[in-house]
C-alpha cells in the first residue's frame, strides 16, 4: 500500500493490494429513468418467477422430506410416492404461489438495488468515499433491496408451504 507521486510533484493515485485508486474519482451513473427502472423490474420479475417455477417439483418434495421426515426414503422415494399416491399434478402444489412470489421479488429486488446503490453513493456519501467504499455500498444496497423484496415474498412463501404441506 502506497501513495505514488504524480508529475509536479502530485499524488496521482493510492495503490491497494487490487492495484491503484485514481486521486479523481470516478463519475458515477446518473439516477435511472421509470423506463429503466420498469424495464428492471419486468426483467427481473420474469427471470425469478420462470427459474423458481422451473423447481417447483423439487420444492415440492424437499417441502414433503422437511415437514413428514419419516414417510419418504429420500428425494427419489419422495417424488414417486407423491406422483403414487396423488398424481403428477401434486408436484406442481404452490406453483402460483411460486410464481407470484418470485415475480414480486424480480420485480422489487433488481429496480430497488439499482436505486439504493444510486442513493448512498450519491445522497449519503461522498463521491470518493463511494469508490473507495463500492463493495460496500453494493453490500448495503444489495441488504435493503432485499429487505424490500422479502417483504412481498415472504407471505407468499408461507402459502406455498401450507400449501405443500397440507393439501387438503
Amino acid at each position: 500500500f502506497g501513495v505514488r507521486e504524480g508529475s509536479a510533484g502530485r499524488l496521482s493515485a493510492v495503490t491497494t493490494t487490487f492495484g491503484p485508486l485514481s486521486s479523481v474519482p470516478l463519475t458515477r451513473d446518473k439516477i435511472a429513468d421509470l423506463n429503466t427502472y420498469f424495464l428492471y423490474g419486468l426483467s427481473g420479475g420474469t427471470g425469478c418467477a420462470l427459474t423458481h417455477s422451473i423447481v417447483v417439483p423439487l420444492d415440492v418434495v424437499k417441502t414433503r422430506l422437511q415437514t413428514n421426515p419419516d414417510q419418504y426414503d429420500g428425494i427419489m422415494d419422495g417424488a414417486a410416492t407423491i406422483v403414487k399416491e396423488e398424481g403428477l399434478s401434486a408436484l406442481m402444489l404452490g406453483l402460483q404461489a411460486t410464481v407470484a412470489g418470485y415475480f414480486w421479488y424480480g420485480i422489487s429486488v433488481y429496480p430497488s438495488y439499482s436505486f439504493f446503490k444510486y442513493a448512498i453513493s450519491t445522497w449519503l456519501l461522498s463521491p470518493d468515499v463511494a469508490v473507495a467504499n463500492a463493495s460496500v455500498v453494493a453490500l448495503v444496497a444489495g441488504a435493503l433491496s432485499a429487505v424490500l423484496a422479502s417483504l412481498g415474498l415472504t407471505p407468499l412463501e408461507a402459502a406455498r408451504i401450507r400449501t405443500v404441506a397440507e393439501p387438503e
